[in-house]
């Protein structure tokens, strides 16, 4: 099969998994909203603060180091394997012994402790199956992993609506988080037929770690950009408010993930295997900009637009602030996954240093933003890190262009008539929403705002740029092809 049918039936088998993942998600998370404080998504939310960080050094950037490298042998995936589970294993023990201390630099809740040290039991049982996730991931095998997610996600789902039905508070997202890492270990490791030998060579791993090791700094530089506003708003602003802040977050990262992680698991390992041929790498990261254009604009600039009303309708009218606030961070969101594309072909061309520095200076940025926007409340930190994400992506684009010969323009040309049916979008949703009577009910206001704006979008797209839709309407074409079949399962290569 063609890299092109490949890539093509990976994007297929990501967005099944991505949409019925977010399905499940949003069902869950709208069911736990109604039944739930905001207190209680205020403390998983500084849990998730702190096991995102470990979970980091747990793994080590060993999957993408596993998917990057063109010449993999058996013995690195054992190696990676004993690696990550030993690291797990010991920063889980860690956490259990230390959770009195670590409450204390997270938020310092008196509820911290306990749910630290039942949370941390997610690092081993996600180090476990990191490697066969990896080699599913290389080989653009993205079916078991899609029924992975839709087994973890309902089962997490149905123990944490339980628990939260049975007057569980807090315990409910603790059960939910738990099942889902559980259930999900369990059918990966049992889809692969790939298993660990008792066999760890250091020089092994070190043929990893010059890709690991880059991407863990540009993981933790992440970290520091994407969770440094959950802890300012914790700590300055107290729990509830960072409850309505985490449910704002929860909504944009749905479009997060349905927009930006089915194309970003297929052009990574694409992308890998065109780093030597800068022509056709080129090429290749022109369509995805051009195909991530075509459906964030109207994707994230409709969510800004409707998002009042859509929080209300999901999640109910105590939580209102949260709508205003992802208002702004659904901009956050498109400015964020536009550079996507040139993200993923800066690791696949085997020399991420340079996303280093733009990590520092993004997390330098992110700090300073959160400070000074708290003093304004959430939406003040809304807008700083809008400010702060429009700048770090030219420092990105610029090293894309010395490092693949793409320019900046030519990187943002895709972009421009799908911003602008964006924007006539966006004036019609508010022009509707004025028209409407005040007292209409939200749901009905929601329906009319989403009928107008996909109708404006679909149409203005047809007008100015018919044969960009004609191209990609081909590529699904091709993706719900039957003649080829993706595999089932992954032996581990031989070279």
């Amino acid at each position: 099969m063609s890299l092109r049918a490949q890539a093509a039936r990976g994007l297929k088998w990501q967005i099944i998994e991505i949409g019925g993942r977010q399905l499940i998600s949003l069902i869950v998370f709208t069911t736990l909203a109604r039944l739930l404080a905001p207190e209680a998504f205020g403390l998983i939310g500084m849990v998730g603060v702190y096991l995102a960080f470990v979970g980091m050094i747990a793994e080590q950037g060993i999957g993408t180091a596993i998917i990057q490298r063109q010449k993999l042998e058996p013995g690195h995936l054992d190696a990676a394997f004993w690696f990550n589970m030993t690291c797990a294993a010991l920063l889980c023990v860690a956490t259990i012994g230390l959770a009195g201390m670590i409450s204390t630099l997270v938020g310092g809740e008196p509820e911290l402790p306990l749910l630290l040290r039942c949370c941390s039991i997610c690092l081993v049982l996600n180090a476990a199956v990191t490697v066969q996730a990896a080699l599913f991931s290389r080989e653009l095998a993205f079916r078991p992993t899609a029924i992975r997610t839709f087994i973890a996600n309902s089962i997490g789902g149905a123990i944490g609506v339980s628990i939260a039905l049975a007057g569980g508070k807090v315990w409910a997202l603790v059960g939910q988080q738990i099942g889902s890492a559980a259930a999900g270990a369990v059918f990966l490791w049992f889809a692969s037929s790939w298993r660990p030998r008792f066999n760890f060579r250091w020089n092994h791993l070190k043929d990893l770690f010059g890709v690991s090791a880059g991407m863990l700094s540009i993981r933790i530089l992440w970290f520091l950009s994407s969770r440094t506003d959950q802890v300012v708003i914790g700590t300055f602003l107290g729990t509830p408010l960072l409850g309505q802040y985490v449910v704002s977050n929860r909504a944009s990262d749905l479009a997060k993930t349905v927009l930006y992680q089915p194309l970003g698991a297929v052009v990574l390992p694409a992308f890998s295997r065109l780093q030597h041929d800068r022509i056709r790498l080129r090429s290749a990261i022109s369509r995805a900009v051009e195909l991530n254009a075509l459906v964030s604009f109207p994707c994230l600039v409709g969510l800004s637009a409707v998002a009042p009303d859509l929080v209300t309708v999901l999640f109910g009218p105590q939580w209102g602030p949260a709508g205003q606030v992802l208002q702004v961070i659904a901009f956050l969101v498109l400015a964020n996954g536009l550079q996507g594309p040139a993200h993923c072909a800066l690791v696949a061309t085997g020399r991420p240093r340079e996303l280093v520095w733009v990590g520092l200076a993004h997390a330098v940025g992110t700090a300073i933003a959160c400070i000074v926007g708290v003093k304004f409340g959430l939406r003040g930190v809304a807008f700083g890190l809008l400010t702060n994400e429009i700048i770090m992506n030219v420092p990105r684009l610029y090293f894309l262009n010395r490092r693949v010969g793409l320019s900046m323009s030519q990187y943002c040309a895709p972009c421009v008539k799908p911003a602008l049916s964006a924007a006539a979008m966006y004036a019609c949703i508010v022009w509707i929403r004025v028209l409407l009577p005040l007292d209409i009910a939200p749901w009905k206001a929601l329906v009319a705002q989403v009928g107008v704006g996909v109708s404006v979008y679909c149409t203005a797209m047809l007008l100015v740029a018919r044969p960009t839709l004609e191209h990609f309407w081909a590529i699904a074409i091709q993706a719900l092809s039957h003649r080829a079949k993706s595999p089932t399962s992954i032996e581990a290569p031989l070279s």
